[in-house]
């Protein structure tokens, strides 16, 4: 158990890592979104 512990950390941080990127792409294209609203057409 004592030797999964640096992969936990490792993977669980990579999650971290993951979901603030998307958090970061979803804001830019949200403000993208705003600033031009007739560049996305359905």
């Amino acid at each position: 158990m004592i030797s999964d512990a640096p992969m936990a950390r490792i993977a669980w941080q990579f999650v971290l890592a993951f979901v603030m990127a998307c958090n970061a792409v979803a804001a830019r294209q949200r403000l993208r979104r705003d600033d031009f609203p007739d560049e996305r057409r359905p």
